[in-house]
């Protein structure tokens, strides 16, 4: 049984079964999922590690959320755990759990997944072994497309150049390439990209952003994102309209913690409704919700799940618990609906970790 309401684009279950999955073959399920553009070639697909199939280029299931796979073996200097007979999502969970993992190296023959603390140093093409580069992290919305590509890059590792655009007060924006040649990386002041399909040729560029984004705002710095990401203050709360859409998306909630479940605490003003599914769809409310489907992007439309409600005033605060069952949630969504302008406001949220 699964309760579903519908928001626009947005399909909200109440709850769902989700069945885990064995260890695919390679290019044997391809994901409804665009691996690059229209535009993208044959060879360039195969590059970037995808599957070309009438005339275009796909993600199949062997593509995992939060890591950019490059189909060769990795030649790890060190690695911190060896794991044998689990398939490549048991092995992505355990990556995704540790602050410290940034690759792993999986044998799809062998069913062996290595761990390493090490960026990937993807070395040998391979049809059995690929290495997955970790960009999962709580700080990072990633989108699949190339705003800003630059000629000179500093970096070859991700995590080196997130970790100094985090240190640095004007930088908000991080470009990633990693495909089956090689791997770089650099970091921005900021970007304006209307993330078009002309940005989306080439699969294996990322860019992403420092922290959460809104549907319609995604740049660091305008006030909408740092007004609701400022928890010092109380007075940077965000109006609630009827004719604005309030739709927020947070990363990777509860990587690099034991439990991948967490807790969502929304705090506000005149909120009006903690939205629960078990109950009908309310024309005025708050709703906190998880994907259900694979993102390669931080897509605000598709199938996604709603989290339980624990507790909530209906006024100034709704604590919900969120748990996309054994997975790492890609993300968690909060949604405020309202029908008039009745002076609605979200003033900022915390995860817990559980």
């Amino acid at each position: 049984m699964k309760i579903k309401e519908r928001l626009g684009d947005v399909s909200i279950y109440g709850f769902v079964f989700i069945d885990e999955a064995i260890n695919p073959k390679r290019c044997s399920q391809i994901l409804n999922k665009k691996c690059g553009s229209d535009s993208t070639t044959e060879v360039e697909c195969k590059l970037f590690g995808c599957c070309y199939l009438n005339g275009k280029c796909f993600y199949d299931n062997t593509a995992m959320a939060g890591f950019v796979q490059i189909r060769k073996n990795s030649n790890f200097q060190t690695f911190y755990n060896i794991i044998i007979s689990i398939n490549v999502k048991e092995c992505t969970r355990h990556c995704l759990s540790s602050s410290q993992c940034r690759c792993f190296e999986y044998d799809f023959k062998r069913t062996v997944c290595t761990l390493s603390k090490e960026a990937c140093n993807a070395q040998n093409d391979s049809e059995t072994i690929s290495s997955y580069e970790r960009i999962g992290f709580s700080s990072l919305t990633c989108y699949n497309a190339d705003c800003g590509h630059l000629d000179q890059f500093n970096k070859t590792d991700l995590y080196e150049c997130k970790t100094d655009c985090e240190v640095q007060s004007n930088c908000e924006f991080i470009i990633y390439a990693g495909d089956n040649r090689e791997k770089k990386c650099t970091h921005l002041p900021s970007s304006n990209c209307d993330f078009s399909d002309s940005k989306r040729r080439f699969a294996y560029m990322n860019s992403c952003v420092l922290g959460p984004v809104f549907k319609d705002v995604y740049q660091q710095n305008d006030n909408k994102l740092l007004q609701i990401t400022d928890q010092q203050s109380e007075n940077t709360c965000i109006d609630v309209k009827a004719d604005e859409d309030f739709s927020l998306r947070i990363p990777w909630p509860s990587v690099s913690t034991i439990s991948p479940n967490f807790k969502l605490n929304i705090f506000g003003e005149n909120l009006h409704k903690c939205i629960d599914l078990k109950n009908s769809l309310p024309p005025v409310g708050v709703l906190a919700y998880i994907p259900l489907d694979y993102q390669n992007d931080p897509i605000f439309i598709g199938n996604f799940l709603s989290c339980q409600l624990l507790n909530g005033d209906d006024n100034t605060v709704c604590e919900y618990f969120c748990s996309c069952q054994m997975d790492y949630c890609q993300s968690v969504y909060i949604k405020a609906i309202t029908n008039t302008n009745n002076n609605m406001k979200i003033c900022h949220y915390t995860v817990v970790q559980l």
